[in-house]
């Protein structure tokens, strides 16, 4: 059982963890001592999140007792948990060399996840790896945490909502502002169907929005590379339905191992006709009546919904939710293309009542950096890791604790204790370390790494090449010298003495 939490152990776990500077601590303290009672550890950790120096998740697990696991894998400074689904928890994160924020997908360990489920994982790591485009939502890279080695996915954090709660928020939007959200997920999919591959999962939910009123389409953990041969769609994907019921397209709904980029094309319209009505294409009943609907029914013109969408809105729309993938447009391109007749180059950024709000430590650190730039977290050399977490648990149901309890689990957010500082195998095996937080014996350590022959001869030469030249030149001068002389019969050195008559 969990030890009751006092504000003393509390003081003790956040000097323990280090997320505070020690004087800003006391400071704190020092204030809360004059104050109120020192019975009340929650008040103290709402002070302190007042004060910008935790975050909201940070105070929830020291309150659990929590006092390491906030630096993941030496790089990753854990700040919140943004969001918890099927295929694992987001949590934003701090790069804390580069001072950027990204986004941390943890695959969850608590349901086991099956072999498909960790090789889709690992293909949407690839997916978004080998798209570069400003509409995509970019990955810096892919790493395996804790002792079990759980995937997690570092991804370019975007600072906004997704479509679906922005309509959820203010309702249905601008002609406008919708055509010109279409057009850049259309672009964004083009460049995904030149690279090869198919999202088959577009929806409001996947598109967000950033600061800068920039289109990014998240998620391609249900993408195909179309026609690789790779045996993977078919080996685990063939017999299941992949996609959301309210915006999946017909022949996905009958094959989902088998649709090219016009299945994307669909649940593009059916995103378009929610955007401008609120509702999806087919509203109400059940999954298996909107699965079905989607194949024989057509839905309600938008226009009985909105007076105000031109008729060539309305066309396009009806066009991208023909059934036969024949009828539609053939490519993300050509929806752009006919779309551009409305587009409205100055579609306002999204509103500040539209945008997350987060904790004034989060909320401090996004005004500061500009987080419309996000550079890539590259693997940096590990730093020691002073705290651990396992990232890979978002659960609420009390856990048995294991042995350490005082270590963040993030593959449970029970926060189950679990240490993170493992060897990570893939990294040992390869022979590096760079990025890697571990204790023991790496086969990347410095302690371990034997110089060859030829580095440790290059590095003499490199630091000895001064003398080295001026013992050359030397020798080149006494050499010239010497055939000089030789040519004129003069011996070396200084002139002989002239011999002296002796005296009468």
């Amino acid at each position: 059982m969990m030890a009751q939490v006092t504000v003393e152990s509390l003081v003790a776990a956040i000097r323990k963890s280090e997320l505070i500077e020690s004087r800003d601590l006391d400071r704190v303290f020092q204030r809360f001592q004059g104050q109120t009672s020192l019975e009340n550890p929650e008040q103290f950790v709402a002070m302190l999140i007042d004060e910008a120096l935790i975050t909201n998740l940070q105070g929830k697990l020291l309150l659990e007792g929590k006092s390491r696991g906030f630096l993941v894998n030496g790089k990753y400074k854990l700040l919140e948990l943004i969001a918890v689904g099927g295929m694992g928890a987001v949590y934003l994160c701090e790069h804390v060399l580069m001072r950027r924020l990204v986004a941390m997908k943890v695959l969850p360990r608590e349901n086991n996840p099956t072999t498909g489920d960790v090789e889709r994982f690992i293909r949407e790591a690839r997916a978004v790896a080998s798209l570069d485009h400003p509409n995509i939502v970019k990955a810096f890279d892919l790493d395996r945490i804790g002792t079990a080695g759980n995937h997690c996915l570092i991804l370019e954090y975007v600072d906004g909502p997704n479509l679906l709660n922005m309509v959820k928020k203010s309702g249905p939007l601008s002609v406008d502002r919708t055509v010109n959200y279409i057009i850049q997920t259309a672009e964004g999919l083009q460049h995904a169907h030149q690279a090869g591959w198919v999202h088959r999962d577009i929806k409001p939910h996947n598109i967000l929005i950033n600061r800068q009123g920039m289109i990014k389409i998240l998620d391609m953990g249900l993408a195909r590379l179309f026609n690789n041969g790779e045996g993977l769609t078919e080996q685990f994907d063939s017999r299941k339905i992949l996609g959301t019921a309210d915006y999946i397209a017909p022949e996905q709904v009958t094959s989902s191992s088998d649709v090219d980029i016009r299945a994307d094309i669909y649940s593009l319209g059916a995103t378009f006709y929610y955007l401008l009505t609120g509702r999806p294409p087919f509203d109400g009943g059940t999954t298996q009546d909107k699965l079905m609907w989607h194949q024989v029914r057509e839905p309600e013109p938008v226009s009985k919904y909105r007076s105000d969408v031109p008729k060539g809105v309305v066309a396009a729309i009806q066009k991208m939710l023909a059934k036969d993938p024949r009828s539609r447009f053939q490519t993300p391109s050509e929806v752009a293309q006919a779309l551009l007749p409305w587009a409205n180059a100055r579609v306002p950024a999204p509103l500040e009542t539209e945008l997350p709000r987060f904790c004034p430590l989060v909320q401090t650190f996004l005004n500061t950096v500009d987080s419309g730039r996000t550079s890539s977290t590259t693997t940096l050399s590990s730093i020691l890791s002073r705290s651990v977490i396992d990232l890979t648990a978002v659960e609420t149901k009390p856990r048995a604790q294991s042995p350490d309890n005082t270590a963040v689990d993030l593959s449970q957010p029970t926060w189950r204790g679990r240490s993170l500082d493992g060897p990570d195998e893939d990294r040992q095996r390869s022979g590096g370390s760079r990025g890697g937080s571990g204790s023991g014996k790496s086969s990347g350590s410095v302690s371990e790494r034997r110089m060859p022959s030829h580095a440790i001869s290059g590095g003499f030469f490199q630091r000895n090449l001064l003398s080295i030249l001026v013992v050359g030149l030397l020798g080149v001068a006494l050499t010239i010298a010497a055939i000089w002389s030789y040519q004129n019969n003069r011996p070396l050195g200084p002139p002989p003495k002239p011999a002296t008559k002796p005296a009468n």
